[in-house]
């Protein structure tokens, strides 16, 4: 027996399962402040006599994944940039964050692996110490790794926290994607540990003490050791769990998943009964990772999205606040500061600010007289710029947004939640306050309706946005393009009768799912499927203990004086005088490679499927050779 749990941005669930049937099953909010009390809350509600026959552990969690959305959180990283041009890569780097600080060393690797410019090794020891994690990229690391372990020596000797290294996470060339990759990675190690520590914590109390695994973004599962080192890997685990447990509850051959949470809706695609793997990359938020992945869209929409004004309109998304009828479940007191009448104001009535930690940084005076107004309860916007003493809650923003994004507050405020409360399809905190809300935000009838038809065609529209990448590898909607999917969701026709059809279903799972889906389904000409524990799906995708391992080896050609000298496997040192013996050597180390890695998940049952992919070069057949094991965790 297997015990699956998936800790949410929102809820935390667990299941038990044993050769595919869900014995038992349970769901509990995510405690952020302490995340032992949702896990504790969600195995409590398990059949505690079934623990004795787990044999196995496996987590997924959308942690990672909603910290780089909402870029909140994201514990401070400093990383060493080898190699590179400063400003080439400053220029390539939209937005730097706050938490990220950059330090450029000299030191060159030419594209065959050779040394040109020494590492300058005294400037790293003379880098002062810092407490917190650091990043290592070397720009032609994935060639030669050398300096990059050089650099990790010199910094290990000099701090107690990770140092980890850009080609220990990926092989790919692109050197800025792997610089970001790293650094996230760096960023993240603490909150992955201590999330798998209290995990640890509360089986330990319940008497499992089984191995613990964790889902990776590409399926495939890992010890969680494994996952302490290297993060990263785990960003996209709650989608990947959720396209796995969608398609082991619908049973569909082709379909695309739709996994909808409080924070995020992750959008992926079963093809020939199987997920369609990405070696490429994957586009979490804003940032492009050098992440092997199932091929996904994560877009920040949820139950739990804030629904505020724009100036041509109203926006859901893609912050997460808490829903208004919980803080007034939490606080009940906050009754009496409701605002219950609608006004003009850009500024969204009904938001108030929640205090969830103390922070670890220098306050600016604002941010501290901020902190000290909602030290005891939360406080509406309106009243901390009172106590603030400011003329206008925008000149609290830039306070707000830092102080968000090191995850010392939280807002609350009006989601799709509290639109379902009034609809009367959910019931979750304190449904009156729901209504209280919505009507102070809008005084149009219709305002629940058009919020929901606002997140139907949201979800909608990504769906051809991520179909169109597959099928063109470009997910642009502009231009006429655009005016042709809006007429066919609205059914308009004058001249022209437009409309588009999805040729397979849509599979809906996650909380808040049910609400959405037959809609989306209706406006792309499909059905749609809502199996059966829907609403666990991730944990159930975690806890089915199917485990997918890929591998991607690449043959390049030795060139020398515009003539090819022979093949080498790119991060081996191995040489070849003919295409066709690389060829050979690269199937079988491939195939042993794949097996050692999962001989110890799933024993000696694996099955492996070896796929030869065609390259642009006429005078070379193939150049990649990409490899997929599949088997059942023991």
């Amino acid at each position: 027996m297997i015990l699956g749990i998936d800790t949410g941005g929102t809820y935390t669930d667990s299941v038990l399962l044993d050769e595919g049937r869900v014995f038992s099953k349970g769901k509990a909010p995510t405690t952020h402040y302490d995340l032992t009390k949702g896990i504790r809350e969600s195995i409590n509600k398990l059949e505690r006599s079934l623990f004795p026959n787990v044999s196995a552990v496996i987590l997924s969690t959308t942690l990672a994944t909603n910290t780089i959305v909402e870029m909140r959180r994201l514990e401070r990283v400093k990383e060493i940039l080898i190699g590179y041009d400063k400003d080439f890569f400053l220029k390539n780097i939209q937005n730097r964050p706050g938490w990220l600080e950059f330090e450029f060393i000299s030191g060159s690797i030419d594209t065959t692996g050779e040394e040109i410019l020494p590492l300058d090794t005294e400037a790293i020891k003379r880098l002062p110490e810092v407490k917190y994690p650091i990043a290592i990229s070397g720009y032609m690391s994935p060639i030669n790794p050398k300096y990059e372990l050089t650099a990790k020596e010199i910094l290990k000797s000099k701090t107690r926290y990770p140092v980890v290294c850009g080609s220990e996470l990926s092989g790919e060339l692109n050197s800025i994607k792997r610089a970001i990759t790293t650094a996230l990675n760096a960023s993240l190690i603490p909150s992955i540990s201590n999330f798998i520590s209290d995990v640890r914590k509360v089986l330990i109390e319940v008497g499992i003490n089984s191995k613990i695994f964790i889902v990776n973004a590409d399926g495939s599962i890992t010890d969680v050791e494994s996952a302490m080192e290297k993060p990263i890997k785990t960003v996209l685990s709650g989608p990947a769990s959720s396209t796995l447990g969608g398609f082991f509850l619908s049973n569909v051959k082709d379909g695309i998943i739709i996994d909808m949470g409080g924070t995020t809706t992750d959008i992926s695609l079963i093809k020939d009964s199987m997920p369609i793997i990405s070696n490429e990359g994957a586009k979490v938020g804003t940032w492009d990772l050098l992440l092997s992945s199932l091929k996904m869209r994560t877009i920040g929409l949820g139950g739990d999205s804030r629904i505020y004004y724009l100036k041509n309109g109203i926006e859901v998304g893609p912050i997460r606040v808490i829903p208004i009828s919980v803080l007034g479940k939490m606080y009940p007191e906050i009754k009496r500061k409701l605002k219950t009448t609608h006004n003009s104001s850009l500024v969204p009535p009904n938001e108030f600010i929640l205090k969830i930690r103390e922070p670890n940084f220098e306050l600016n005076d604002i941010e501290e007289r901020l902190l000290k107004s909602i030290d005891r309860e939360p406080v509406s916007l309106e009243e901390a710029t009172r106590i603030c003493g400011l003329s206008h809650p925008y000149i609290l923003d830039s306070a707000i947004h830092r102080l968000e994004e090191m995850g010392v507050i939280i807002r609350a405020g009006l989601t799709p939640t509290d639109i379902l409360n009034y609809l009367g399809e959910s019931e979750i905190g304190d449904p009156s306050i729901s209504s209280k809300a919505i009507f102070a935000f809008s005084s149009d009838k219709d305002f629940p309706k058009l919020i929901k038809r606002l997140i139907v065609r949201k979800i909608a529209t990504e769906i051809l946005r991520y179909l169109l990448a597959l099928e063109y590898n470009d997910d642009k909607i502009d231009g006429l393009l655009s005016k042709i999917i809006v007429d066919s969701f609205d059914r308009r026709s004058n001249l022209l009768e437009t409309s588009i059809r999805i040729p397979f279903p849509i599979i809906g799972v996650g909380a808040p799912v049910k609400s959405f889906i037959y809609e989306v389904a209706k406006i792309l000409h499909t059905t749609a499927i809502v199996p059966e524990h829907y609403e666990v799906a991730n944990a159930i995708g975690a806890g089915w203990g199917r485990v997918l391992r890929s591998l991607e080896l690449e043959i390049d050609p030795i060139v020398s004086s515009a003539e090819i000298k022979g093949y080498r496997i790119v991060g081996l040192d191995k040489r070849f005088e003919t295409y066709e013996e690389a060829e050979s050597f690269t199937i079988k180390y491939g195939t042993e490679l794949l097996k050692s890695q999962m001989k110890n998940l799933v024993g000696e049952d694996i099955n492996i499927d070896i796929e030869s992919l065609s390259s642009n070069n006429e005078d070379i057949s193939v150049r990649k050779i990409r490899f997929l094991g599949i088997g059942r965790i023991r």
